[in-house]
């Protein structure tokens, strides 16, 4: 009985979880900080009379803004903003713009591991139901990985929710867990999209989170990560105790 309880609970605690990321999403912004463009054109003069010049690519900062009631805000503008780098504030800001609305590409990881056999059904149902609501056809795509000791393309990106959860239905749990491997695969994919666009990037991680299997190590999935600009949400599958 007291198992029973703990799944009902760790179930609800996900798709809570699924649902505040799909806000999330909706509610995102950008600027870009160019902290070396001044400092390109013109070069840094040392005491020596030497000119050192360096380009640095500009900085894609997301980010989302809520009030006190977790209601997003949506109406402001630079001037509300104060960012630092090292304590520093950057040279100069070159563009500030609302970008919510923008098409989003989502990379939606699924342990098909050993160790959430038992709530896996549950994991593919949370799944499936966020795409659903987060998905919009003609605009938004998303594709499906899933990893065991190995990752596994389950579907290419596509805008077709049901096709997309028909997928996610058809893992099979079993095995060791290549976390890492998964991370640094979808963030590729991400980073690689040949479409033109500018697009909102995001990787949705559901896992007990407990690598076993990966060849790559956490920082270098850390590093794919910020290569390819994407907001990371990883969605914890671990039993609470009631």
């Amino acid at each position: 009985m007291r198992s029973g309880r703990t799944f009902r609970v760790s179930a609800f605690v996900l798709a809570i979880v699924l649902e505040a990321c799909a806000l999330s999403l909706a509610g995102w912004a950008q600027a870009y900080y160019p902290p070396a463009t001044a400092m390109a054109a013109g070069g840094i003069t040392s005491s020596s009379g030497i000119v050192i010049s360096k380009r640095v690519d500009e900085v894609n900062l997301a980010f989302t803004v809520t009030d006190k009631k977790g209601r997003f805000i949506s109406d402001l503008d630079a001037t509300d903003f104060q960012v630092l780098d090292n304590h520093a504030p950057p040279q100069q800001l070159r563009f500030f713009q609302q970008q919510s609305d923008l098409p989003l590409r989502v990379a939606l990881l699924i342990d098909a591991s050993d160790s959430i056999k038992h709530r896996f059904q549950f994991e593919q149902n949370a799944a499936s139901e966020f795409l659903k609501g987060i998905i919009r056809r003609g605009q938004d795509k998303a594709f499906v990985l899933s990893f065991d000791g190995r990752v596994h393309q389950v579907h290419d990106f596509s805008d077709n929710v049901q096709a997309l959860a028909k997928a996610v239905k058809s893992i099979k749990a079993g095995g060791n867990t290549a976390l890492y491997d998964a991370v640094i695969l979808a963030c590729n994919r991400l980073r690689h999209d040949e479409e033109p666009q500018i697009t909102r990037r995001a990787v949705i991680l559901i896992t007990d989170g407990m690598d076993t299997a990966s060849r790559a190590f956490m920082h270098d999935a850390q590093e794919a990560a910020a290569r390819a600009e994407v907001l990371m949400f990883a969605l914890s599958t671990n039993d609470l105790i009631a």
